[in-house]
C-alpha cells in the first residue's frame, strides 16, 4: 500500500511543481510555493525512512494542504486526491 501511496504522492509532486503556483495573485503564489517546498522537504525525508510513520504523516499533510488549498486541480482530480489521501494510513 505504501508503494502506491509513494507513486500517488510523486505524480502529485510533479502535477503540483508544474502547475499549483501559477497564478496571478503573488499572496497566493507565495503560499502556495512555501507549501510546495514544505511537501518536497516531507517527500524526501519519507523517501529516505519509509517506515517511519511520523515522516509518512507529515508527507499526507503536507499533500492535503497543497489538495484543498493551492490551485492547479480540477474539482475532479481534488476529489481524487482526496479520496486517496483519506483510505491510506501511515501505520
Amino acid at each position: 500500500m505504501k508503494k502506491n501511496f509513494l507513486l500517488t504522492v510523486l505524480l502529485a509532486a510533479a502535477l503540483f511543481a508544474q502547475t499549483a503556483c501559477k497564478k496571478d495573485d503573488p499572496v497566493n503564489t507565495n503560499r502556495c510555493e512555501a507549501e510546495v517546498k514544505i511537501y518536497q522537504d516531507a517527500l524526501l525525508a519519507w523517501t529516505n525512512d519509509l517506515d517511519n510513520a511520523t515522516k509518512c504523516e507529515a508527507v499526507k499533510k503536507s499533500l492535503t494542504v497543497l489538495v484543498n488549498n493551492c490551485g492547479g486541480l480540477t474539482a475532479d482530480e481534488r476529489k481524487q486526491y482526496q479520496e486517496s489521501l483519506k483510505d491510506f494510513t501511515c501505520k
